[in-house]
């Protein structure tokens, strides 16, 4: 199944090498709704490397700590 919309919520460093691992199973010209820490920052690379794909690009202003893998403490806004 390839699946034409996919949410890449990482950190802005990590965008690129998350999103080739999820390419196998990406549509030909599908979505990606990136949710990152500098999302604007990463566009342009994502762009280039990914020409078919469209992009969608969130952030927020809220702060969070990983605390243990699956474990995240919210530290505040702004």
């Amino acid at each position: 199944t390839l699946f034409d919309v996919v949410l890449l919520a990482t950190k802005s460093y990590d965008a690129l090498d998350a999103l080739a691992q999820a390419r196998p199973v990406l549509a030909p010209h599908a979505r990606v709704v990136v949710l990152t820490n500098g999302a604007l920052a990463v566009q342009d690379a994502l762009q280039r490397a990914h020409p078919d794909l469209r992009f969608l690009l969130g952030t927020t202003t809220h702060g969070a700590m990983r605390l243990a893998p699956f474990h995240v403490r919210h530290t505040g806004y702004g």
